[in-house]
């Protein structure tokens, strides 16, 4: 598996890196258990940074909101992040706003059950779920989430931010934009391109190319409707 760096020498350093994940939505879940699974070892966890007000996530602690997170970041010595936000819109926004503008580095987090081949590009960022099969010859940008039993097969290219629900099949070739939502179980036909912002509705069956920002649904999919950048996904 080809990854492409992102200047990340923290497995050389002798003690562990510190690593926030923002967010504490459901998705913020998934990502916390397949950190302990897959990264525990190789960075230490100083908590979460959520605009919910609370004060512990699971077994984790809160250590602020988005808007205190550079004195967050300065406190607990933090180099690395997780961006743990189900909208494409929003991981965009918080990796600008807190991750780039402070310099912390993204990490990928990967679930050992997910099966990838050695010959893909992949970004930083990027969620990818139990039994999740990643092909040869697949591109992930950056931020972007593979979600549980998701297929991406061969030279296929997913932009920065899209999101893969649970179950989805992408055929080979297939080029989804960014920020676009593929819904539960879609199937996206060989060669077919989703244009950024797009959302395609849980079971869909997509044969035809599917515009920028269009909203799409059915068996065979077919546009219904057109959304903004950050209207809610359905």
């Amino acid at each position: 598996m080809k990854i492409k760096k992102q200047g990340d020498n923290a497995a050389s350093a002798p003690q562990r890196a510190n690593l926030v994940i923002i967010g504490t939505s459901g998705h913020a879940k998934v990502v916390y258990e397949t950190f302990v699974l897959a990264l525990a070892k190789k960075y230490k966890l100083a908590g979460l940074i959520t605009s919910d007000r609370i004060s512990s996530f699971l077994d984790m602690p809160v250590l602020g909101s988005e808007k205190d997170a550079e004195k967050i970041f300065k406190k607990y010595k933090i180099t690395h992040a997780f961006v743990a936000i189900g909208a494409g819109f929003s991981r965009e926004r918080l990796s600008i706003e807190l991750l780039a503008k402070n310099r912390i580095r993204a990490v990928n987090i990967i679930h050992p059950g997910a099966i990838i081949a050695r010959n893909i590009k992949m970004g930083a960022g990027n969620f990818i779920g139990p039994g999740a099969i990643i092909n040869p010859y697949a591109s992930i940008g950056d931020h972007c989430l593979i979600n549980s039993g998701a297929i991406v097969e061969h030279d296929c290219v997913i932009d920065d931010f899209a999101t893969l629900s649970p179950g989805v099949i992408l055929g080979g070739k297939s080029v989804i934009g960014k920020r676009s939502f593929i819904g539960l179980g879609a199937n996206i036909i060989h060669k077919i391109r989703i244009g950024e912002d797009a959302v395609i509705g849980a079971s869909a069956v997509v044969v035809s190319d599917i515009q920028a920002r269009s909203v799409a649904a059915g068996c065979p999919a077919k546009v219904f409707k057109k959304r903004k950048i950050d209207e809610v996904y359905l």
